[in-house]
């Protein structure tokens, strides 16, 4: 169970960065504060001067003895309260800005930080997270700590603000200040309560909007299959059940807040009555110390509430920072380790020394001693049934993948030798499902990491035979694909994909069942686009369609993780091998 103490921990952690802004802030409201508390001592000379029976003890007679005529103070004391009070406003609105801004700058710092570091993890260690837990640690938890930290440095200002009220008070009034803090007393154990049952649901709720997140994913990323199969309606139902968990959760989260406020603002009522009715039991009437205190304590209550209310939705959202610590230590504990210097060059070969893989925690070998040359301008494939290594290879290759043992040198130099972003800026590839976004074809085919150009994209259209259905589109370049590329279809998104390979005029085009899900017309004009890029750029693919790959140089055949047979397309075919084997099931002996 958290503690109010573990709490400041947290918070204290979540502000690394920002605790200079934080300590302007408390400086602003509690200057605010102390101008206001002053500007309300103000009146106490205003009553005593219109009192048949006027004063001359407190802040009168401290006015007198600072040089200031009797009949002057009521003037300096107007003054003074119009003048503290503009003050006070104007720090109070210049903090409350500096607040809003803390709460921002700390969400998109959160958000900014987590999102380098996923995207700087290891492939292997990435693949075991859940989208929906990547969507909550981004978005839910930066967005609710910046919250959380707002609440709890807004708490420190005001109750640094309440302390200073406190202390103008007990200078006008030591017995009425004593009954003011054992009303502040009740609030505290009526606060605990309540942040420590609110605490209790906000996990519940932390946990279950992950889970949301993974199934609006599931259901919306799957939608086609979903209706297509009538199976929406069971979709809907597990979905609405995680709903009413969440909101179930955020209900009682908020509602004992509500109980709170509540409780605090008729407990003041009472408390107004209670010291009324002490101040006229006493003195027999409402005199002018006892008017400012009360005015005071009207300016003080709400403050408490604010801050009750502050801390009760720092600790109930503290959760949310726990959970996105968790995660940044997951994602820093597996971080990709920071690769060499060398700048790639690509003159002479790729080359895959006896190298194996595994992935971490795995029994499993996924390639053994694996050789391999890809020279620059050759194509080269990749083949083999299912589970047998062929993506892993290209992972590799790109280096998305470190081998277990073994080396992977391009042009001589050892991939860890090597800046592998620079290296992997250098190729083109295109997936089985190549992803595409709801964004113009242009912006597709730049993706944001290459300058807008027009006659390139054209070029690089028509050399991806794409061109002549970009041409017919109502908007050309400028026409707005949808989500994933829904607006087209699958040979024309394939096609897109291998522009956008060819845009960064790209070392190494990698192809990973690029053709697999197309008809054969489709599959023909992309093979057609791939024979006239041969020589122009140096092609590595993985097919499990042996059809796609009769254009290659030199094809390897992978089985069981190891290299069983290499050779070209002919001498494969004229041999008894297990690339010919595969060919006769595919019924492509005919084209031997």
């Amino acid at each position: 169970m958290a503690t109010g103490k573990a709490a400041r921990s947290v918070y204290y952690e979540a502000l690394e960065g920002h605790r200079r802004q934080a300590l302007v802030l408390i400086a602003l409201l509690l200057g605010s504060g102390l101008l206001e508390g002053l500007a309300l001592t103000a009146i106490v000379p205003l009553l005593d001067a219109s009192s048949k029976e006027a004063s001359s003890g407190g802040v009168t007679e401290w006015l007198t003895r600072m040089g200031i005529a009797k009949s002057s103070i009521p003037t300096f004391a107007l003054s003074a309260f119009v003048v503290l009070g503009l003050l006070s406003a104007l720090l109070r609105f210049v903090g409350e800005g500096r607040a809003i801004y803390l709460r921002n700058a700390i969400e998109e710092s959160m958000r900014r930080r987590m999102t380098a570091r996923l995207l700087q993890m290891k492939w292997s260690s990435f693949l075991s997270l859940r989208l929906g837990d990547i969507n909550q640690s981004v978005m839910l938890e930066g967005g609710n700590t910046g919250t959380g930290v707002y609440a709890f440095v807004h708490a420190i200002a005001l109750t640094a603000t309440a302390l200073v009220f406190l202390l103008l008070a007990f200078l006008l009034s030591v017995n009425l200040t004593l009954l003011t803090l054992c009303f502040a007393v009740v609030g505290v154990v009526g606060y605990r309560v309540a942040a420590r049952r609110a605490e209790e649901r906000t996990q519940e709720q932390a946990r279950t909007a992950s889970a949301i997140g993974e199934q609006i994913s599931d259901l919306f990323g799957n939608l086609k299959f979903v209706r297509s199969t009538g199976s929406a309606q069971g979709s809907k139902s597990l979905a609405s059940e995680a709903y009413k968990s969440y909101a179930r959760a955020s209900y009682l989260s908020q509602l004992y807040g509500a109980v709170m406020r509540v409780g605090f603002e008729a407990s003041g009522v009472l408390f107004v009555g209670a010291i009324i009715g002490v101040v006229l039991l006493t003195e027999g009437e409402l005199t002018a110390r006892a008017l400012v205190f009360l005015a005071i304590f009207y300016r003080l209550s709400p403050r408490l509430l604010t801050i009750q209310s502050d801390l009760h939705q720092a600790r109930a959202l503290r959760p949310w920072f726990v959970n996105w610590r968790e995660r940044m230590q997951v994602a820093a504990e597996h971080q990709e380790a920071k690769k060499g210097s060398v700048d790639p060059t690509f003159e002479h070969e790729i080359r895959l020394e006896q190298v194996t893989f595994s992935f971490p925690e795995s029994d499993r070998t996924i390639l053994q001693d694996v050789d391999l040359t890809l020279r620059k301008g050759e194509c080269v494939a990749i083949v083999g049934e299912s589970g047998s290594g062929k993506t892993t290879m290209l992972d590799l290759v790109t280096g998305l993948l470190k081998p277990s043992s073994g080396s992977i040198r391009i042009d001589g130099s050892s991939m860890d030798e090597l800046l592998v972003e620079n290296w992997q800026r250098q190729i083109g590839l295109v997936m089985q499902d190549s992803p595409l976004f709801h964004a113009s074809i242009l912006t597709n085919l730049t993706m944001g990491d290459f300058e807008s150009d027009e006659g390139r994209a054209w070029d690089v259209l028509r050399r991806a035979n794409a061109s002549n259905f970009v041409e017919k589109l109502p908007g050309g370049l400028e026409t707005v694909i949808g989500e994933r590329g829904a607006r087209l279809s699958g040979g024309e998104r394939q096609r897109i994909a291998l522009a956008r390979a060819l845009y960064r005029d790209p070392w190494l085009l990698i192809l990973d069942e690029a053709t697999s899900a197309l008809d054969g017309a489709s599959e023909a004009t992309i093979q057609a686009a791939l024979q006239k890029l041969k020589g122009r750029v140096s092609i590595l693919m993985v097919a499990h369609r042996l059809k796609t790959v009769d254009i290659a140089d030199r094809i390897l055949v992978l089985s069981d993780g190891k290299v069983v047979e290499q050779g070209s397309w002919t001498e494969l075919l004229t041999q008894d091998t297990l690339f010919k084997q595969m060919a006769a099931r595919q019924g492509l002996m005919s084209v031997a």
